[in-house]
């Protein structure tokens, strides 16, 4: 190992692997192998910086042993750790700190539903044992709240934290304020931007009034970079057994696709013949991503086995009196002023708790071409033409009342609007012509005849628009004056 002394004032140039520099107001040495560095000291190794009060230094087994106002720093690991006192073998990159407070490196790991944070984190101590690539620390406790009066923090009788990648504490008690909350037997924390390695998850462990004792636990099974799916299990002793599968897919830059799905096989309510099941299943897939020619796709399919099961098993009061179940699948591409969208959709609403009592209303599939407002003429009487045109097959599901499995339908809607301007004032006429054809019709006595039927009509409106009137107040300091003023409207206003 080569060792050196450097000027501060100088360039301080970068060292080699096994050079060693310090500076220092004054130093001894017992003429073999000890230097005794005092006041300002700093020591530097590579990527490593030591600064003290006192510093003692064996040159022959590069070990340290530094007092008062200890600073540790090393750039790479982004570790900052202070001490009143620290011994450490630069070779060996091993020490103990006492009296310990610092932090290292924590990637922010936020997502769509938990909120991130980029504070490091921050670890305290009496004692902390140093090795090559973590810290022990003893009777300390962690968070990554700002100190010195943080929110939270996890006390623990011993925390191993290896910087950048997790920190894993036994018996951890987590505190809000200072006020104990819970206790555990252990507690991992990741502290990598992607902490993403399969394993069980935390158990669930509770009491619930209208399921009885709850035991649940989850596995997260990374299965690629791009692929991860959670698999639980949760067990209620008053109803029965439940399953749910989460997922999450990300096989492109511009494409993602998440999946929910729960069921519960219940032993039902009440008794003997009396006895009454209400479980289910609840599936929900989104997603999005980028189709050839400049179309997009979205996927948004839900489906609910019955509204019985949501009313029981629910978390919320939202969900438990929402009595619809809405699926869509749709391409969309934008150019111009026009639109075209392709779609599968299926809608379900639930009219009672009551199995079958449903309406269910299929499009598959769904075709539309439509133009917002642009203009085809300009002059002193300008027009704009603006289009709404559909093709679908559909089909309706109730009781006592079905169509075809699929029945066409056809709607056009194209509008024309104009604007006469005089003094100040607008006139907007729009004439349209609304042309449905259906494949199906009802008659009077509720049968489905197969004759197509054609409903007409046309559309016209006038808007009349004065001149807007506006005031202009000033302020207590000024002349209080006031005027009237009239302003055109945009030529697209209707």
């Amino acid at each position: 190992m080569l060792c050196h002394s450097f000027c501060g004032a100088q360039t301080q140039a970068p060292l080699g692997r096994d050079e060693v520099a310090w500076q220092a107001d004054s130093q001894s040495t017992d003429g073999r192998v000890w230097r005794y560095l005092r006041g300002h000291v700093e020591i530097r190794k590579e990527q490593m910086v030591l600064t003290a009060d006192e510093v003692d230094y064996n040159e022959q087994t590069a070990d340290i042993a530094a007092r008062g106002n200890v600073h540790f720093s090393h750039s790479g690991r982004k570790e900052d750790v202070y001490a009143s006192r620290f011994d450490y073998n630069l070779d060996t990159e091993t020490g103990m700190f006492f009296d310990v407070h610092g932090t290292v490196s924590s990637a922010s790991q936020g997502n769509p539903r938990v909120l991130h944070t980029n504070e490091p984190f921050y670890f305290q101590g009496k004692i902390a044992q140093k090795e090559e690539d973590h810290y022990i620390v003893f009777d300390g406790f962690v968070t990554d709240c700002k100190v010195p009066h943080p929110w939270w923090t996890l006390g623990s009788p011993r925390s191993t934290i290896v910087p950048g990648r997790y920190a894993l504490m036994k018996r951890p008690i987590f505190r809000l304020r200072k006020i104990p909350l819970f206790a555990a037997p252990a507690y991992y924390k990741s502290l990598q931007r992607l902490p993403r390695q399969s394993g069980f998850l935390t158990p669930n462990i509770g009491n619930s009034s209208r399921r009885g004792r709850v035991l649940g636990e989850s596995f997260f099974w990374a299965v690629n970079r791009s692929l991860d799916l959670t698999l639980g299990g949760t067990y209620y002793s008053s109803r029965g057994f439940a399953h749910q599968i989460t997922g999450r897919a990300r096989p492109t830059a511009s494409s993602h696709f998440d999946l929910y799905y729960f069921a519960m096989n219940d032993r039902g309510i009440g008794e003997g013949p009396d006895k009454h099941k209400q479980g289910g299943r609840l599936v929900s897939v989104n997603g999005r991503t980028e189709l050839p020619w400049g179309f997009h796709g979205v996927v948004n399919i839900n489906y609910l086995s019955s509204l019985e099961f949501r009313s029981a098993f629910t978390e919320t009061l939202n969900e438990a009196i929402f009595s619809e179940a809405h699926s869509v699948g749709f391409a969309t591409k934008t150019f111009s002023t026009f639109f075209i969208n392709a779609a599968l959709v299926r809608n379900e609403n639930f009219q009672t708790t009551e199995a079958g009592n449903t309406i269910v209303i299929r499009k598959f599939p769904s075709l539309e071409f439509n133009s917002r407002e642009h203009e085809i003429v300009r002059g002193p009487v300008p027009l704009w033409f603006t289009l709404d045109s559909a093709a679908d097959l559909l089909g309706r599901t109730q009781r006592e009342f079905q169509t075809r499995q699929l029945s066409e339908r056809i709607d056009f809607f194209p509008r024309i609007s104009s604007r006469l301007d005089w003094k100040g004032f607008h006139l907007v006429p729009t004439f349209g012509l609304h042309e449905t054809h259906y494949g199906e019709q009802r008659r009077p006595d509720g049968t489905i005849s197969g004759e197509g039927l054609l409903r007409s009509a046309r559309e016209i409106s006038l808007e009349l628009a004065p001149p807007p009137l506006e005031r202009i107040f000033q302020g207590p300091c000024s002349p209080t004056s006031s005027s009237t003023s009239s302003s055109p409207t945009s030529p697209t206003a209707m």
